[in-house]
């Protein structure tokens, strides 16, 4: 997740661990991987790109986040599709 690394390094976390993406597991001819990240990271990344994240569609600030995380794959011709696990909403 190239989107993840430069996002690191733009936001000054190169020395830590702000993210982890479990191994794949294929299912019906589509790849499934968990992406964590952590809190303090999307904090972070929305402090750089305020508007972007605010512009996204969702009613909740979870739902506008992964909607520009998705955007912004596509824009860089990345197919992968993020959504947010059940297991994780509050």
């Amino acid at each position: 997740m190239h989107i993840l690394s430069w996002n690191r390094s733009r936001c000054s976390f190169e020395s830590k661990e702000v993210f982890a993406i479990d191994p794949p597991i294929t299912s019906a001819g589509w790849s499934f991987a968990k992406l964590f990240i952590s809190g303090q990271f999307v904090e972070k990344i929305y402090e750089h790109d305020p508007h972007g994240v605010d512009e996204s569609k969702g009613k909740k600030f979870e739902e506008k986040f992964v909607s520009w995380l998705n955007s912004s794959l596509k824009q860089r011709n990345c197919r992968a599709q993020i959504k947010i696990s059940s297991d994780m909403v509050r």
